[in-house]
């Protein structure tokens, strides 16, 4: 085949298999290994995937569950209920990269389809009180950005940030808000959470967001809409997600009752109720909660399933892709990489600390 067809032609075949196809696919020559690893074939089988998703299947989304097999086990990420039980948190995810906190504040970000796995440098700041944390990809850098808020005192905190590129953990700054809500929603290039505003006998709920190319804090707006503010804006519970492909609010209960959502990014006026939502048919995947994810290992993926309605507007959009959690460093071993290749996994010593 690849004697009579061109590399263009080639690549515009195969873009649109599926990831795992791919991985086998990298052992047919060095040419298809080259091609298939390349950073332009890696961006535009991304955005295929995500044609291919949107067209066909709508959303997929990305769970950890603390109790194995529960179809509920998107609480613990979206509503910090359960957070300090779990032994491992979900932070994001973001063109097919997932980021884990683990015991011991360990972080890691994952490629489940490809079973890549970079550790990240370990924190040296004190975990104190409630934390805030967030995991998206900065488009103006071509970067990948952990964030993570400490409570410094009270209605104050201090957030690090962290970029796969320098690994390294840097202050961006502090703010005068306390945590609501655990993890951030990935949306329009910015970290979204629920949170506290003012002091404490005159406090108020805010949507606080980050963006994550300019490292700016703002608040995003919210209705005037008393049905808002009953609802969902004065609630402990008000949790935030994506619906529709936009920013929504809801009250957090085992369902969510009614979903507020924003249809222009900002804009106060373009909050809308839905009481009765269309009903979407999404791909659920769920992450394996192990104590250590060792590259090649096994699978970190290991149950997939359908879900009907709202039950998961909350947790993060996901993407199967072929983006490393390690740029586009290549195998130093030739011997490691062509194993790699024959079998069509991911050798140990991709793992980074």
């Amino acid at each position: 085949m690849t004697q009579f067809l061109p590399p263009e032609i080639i690549a515009q075949i195969i873009i649109k298999l599926d990831v795992r196809d791919l991985i086998r696919y990298k052992s047919v020559s060095k040419s298809w290994l080259s091609l298939i690893t390349s950073p332009d074939f890696v961006k535009g089988h991304l955005e295929c995937s995500r044609r291919h998703d949107h067209d066909n299947i709508g959303n997929r989304r990305i769970v950890m569950s603390s109790f194995p097999g529960s179809e509920l086990s998107h609480i613990s990420e979206t509503s910090g209920i359960y957070f300090d039980r779990n032994i491992n948190h979900l932070l994001g995810s973001s063109n097919g990269l997932v980021c884990i906190f683990l015991t011991h504040n360990n972080f890691l970000v994952v490629n489940a389809e490809t079973r890549e796995v970079k550790k990240l440098k370990k924190p040296q700041f004190p975990f104190l009180g409630a934390c805030m944390y967030g995991f998206g990809y900065d488009s103006s850098k071509d970067d990948y950005k952990v964030v993570v808020g400490i409570q410094k005192d009270k209605g104050r905190m201090c957030f690090y940030m962290l970029t796969l590129k320098s690994n390294t953990w840097e202050v961006i700054g502090d703010v005068d808000y306390t945590c609501i809500s655990r993890v951030g929603v990935l949306y329009n290039g910015a970290l979204h959470w629920v949170a506290y505003h003012g002091a404490p006998q005159n406090k108020q709920q805010v949507i606080l967001s980050l963006d994550l190319s300019e490292n700016e804090f703002k608040e995003i707006s919210q209705p005037d809409d008393e049905r808002y503010k009953l609802e969902v804006g004065s609630h402990w519970r008000m949790r935030l997600g994506i619906f529709d492909d936009c920013l929504c609010a809801f009250y957090h209960g085992m369902l969510p009752c009614s979903i507020w959502v924003m249809s222009e990014y900002n804009v106060k006026q373009s909050w809308q109720r839905l009481s009765e939502p269309n009903i979407h048919t999404e791909i659920v995947h769920q992450l394996k909660q192990l104590k250590r994810y060792i590259p090649n290992s096994r699978s970190l993926c290991h149950k997939i399933w359908l879900s009907q309605g709202t039950r998961y507007v909350g947790t993060p959009l996901y993407v199967p892709s072929l983006v490393s959690p390690h740029g586009c460093r290549k195998l130093k071993r030739k011997r490691e990489a062509t194993r790699s290749i024959k079998s069509g996994k991911v050798s140990k010593d991709t793992i980074s600390g």
